[in-house]
């Protein structure tokens, strides 16, 4: 069974653009344009997900938000996250101990990183 991830990004061309690298390395991807969807894809495939790619900048909810829905749900709380931004991390503010609570597993600047970096992130993350 190949790897399935949830991608929550607003951003349709980036959203595709991570689709495609991830199809390229065998890995299933779903994805949420909204908190609403992340939450209700987290919903009807907990049993598929295995790793979450989560925008923090999005309208209306943000993914911190996402974040403490799911911890707040027992078949959600296990699934490691990995926090995409347009911030850096010293600028998300975001201590360890919050990290820890939450799964976040890496948090990655958008900008950054290229999709094919972020295809190895993600299988380093789940291995």
């Amino acid at each position: 069974v190949r790897v399935m991830i949830l991608i929550v990004e607003d951003e349709p061309w980036l959203a595709d653009m991570y689709t495609h690298a991830f199809s390229n390395a065998d890995i299933r991807t779903f994805v949420a344009p909204t908190a609403a969807d992340a939450l209700q894809a987290l919903d009807e495939h907990t049993q598929e997900i295995e790793l979450v790619l989560l925008d923090v900048l999005m309208p209306e909810h943000n993914g911190i938000e996402v974040l403490y829905e799911m911890v707040g749900y027992s078949d959600w709380a296990h699934i490691p996250v990995v926090l995409l931004s347009n911030l850096t991390p010293s600028e998300l503010h975001i201590q360890e101990h919050i990290k820890e609570t939450l799964h976040i597993k890496r948090i990655v600047e958008k900008a950054r990183i290229k999709p094919d970096q972020l295809v190895s992130l993600v299988q380093e993350t789940l291995a």
